[in-house]
Formats: C-alpha cells, sequence, structure tokens
C-alpha cells in the first residue's frame, strides 16, 4: 500500500519546483520592466532641498499672510496670471516669472518673464513643445514681498 501512495504522489516536488521556477520567472519579468520603464529623472539637490524645508514654511507662512490673489492659465502658447491683492485690488507693478515643467520627462523645461498687460493682468509667451500634463509654475516679486504658486495643467495638442 505504501508503494501505491508513492507512486500516485510523484509530481508533489515536481509541483513544488514548479512553484519556484514561476516565482523566479515573475520576478524577474517585474524587474526587467522596472528597469526598463525608469525614466532616470531624479531630483537635483535634494540634500540642500531638504535642509531648506524651514526657510520653505517660513515663507509659506510670510505669503499666506500676504493674501494676494494669483491666478494663471495656459491657453495656445501663452501663460495669463492675473494678480490681486487682499483687498481685491490688482497689482500691476510686480515682477512676474512663469515656468512650464514637464513632471515625467527632463529637459523639456521653459521659462519666461510675464510682461504686464495692465489691471493686473501679466502674459508670457511660453509654447509647451509637447501636448499633455506640465507643471505651471509661477513667481512674483513685489518689493520685498514675493509669492510662488504651481499647479498642473493639461495642454492639448
Amino acid at each position: 500500500m505504501a508503494k501505491r501512495t508513492r507512486q500516485a504522489l510523484w509530481w508533489v516536488p515536481w509541483a513544488f519546483v514548479g512553484f519556484f521556477v514561476v516565482v523566479v520567472a515573475v520576478n524577474g519579468v517585474m524587474v526587467g520592466l522596472a528597469l526598463w520603464t525608469f525614466p532616470g529623472l531624479a531630483t537635483e539637490g535634494a540634500y540642500e532641498k531638504g535642509l531648506a524645508y524651514n526657510a520653505a514654511l517660513a515663507s509659506a507662512r510670510a505669503q499666506a499672510r500676504l493674501g494676494w490673489r494669483v491666478e494663471a492659465g495656459y491657453d495656445a502658447g501663452a501663460v495669463t496670471v492675473r494678480l490681486a491683492d487682499a483687498a481685491g485690488r490688482p497689482i500691476s507693478d510686480a515682477r512676474v516669472s512663469v515656468r512650464l515643467r514637464r513632471p515625467t520627462r527632463g529637459g523639456l523645461d521653459r521659462a519666461a518673464r510675464a510682461e504686464p498687460r495692465g489691471q493686473g493682468r501679466y502674459v508670457a509667451g511660453l509654447a509647451a513643445p509637447l501636448a499633455g500634463i506640465w507643471d505651471l509654475g509661477v513667481t512674483v516679486v513685489r518689493g520685498t514681498d514675493s509669492y510662488r504658486t504651481a499647479r498642473r495643467i493639461e495642454v492639448m495638442p
């Protein structure tokens, strides 16, 4: 009877080996995909940015005290920025710079200075080289005060 049981269970060691072969194969595919799809993007100066964290927090508190309202949008190769102070009055005497950054691919970033058009409106000609998702950053400087904001936009073809 014992011999018959051994003959009936001949496949158990092969199932055990087969299970581990499948696990190793799947892990190999996953490692290959991870290495093949990695874009190579890394944060430049990550350590220095980490050290500057307290300064960034202080800057954010100062920015919140200003109460400025900044609206920015992108349309047909131009970034339009509208500025207003805490009371809703247009800010027309500021320096405004804008930046388009591609979050998934390096080397495509664009930056420009926006020109005042009156009534708190500023425009910068800044064409995105590719359609898709971009990060739009706006920096406003007025005297000793500064304001930064960023938002994600979608550029249509």
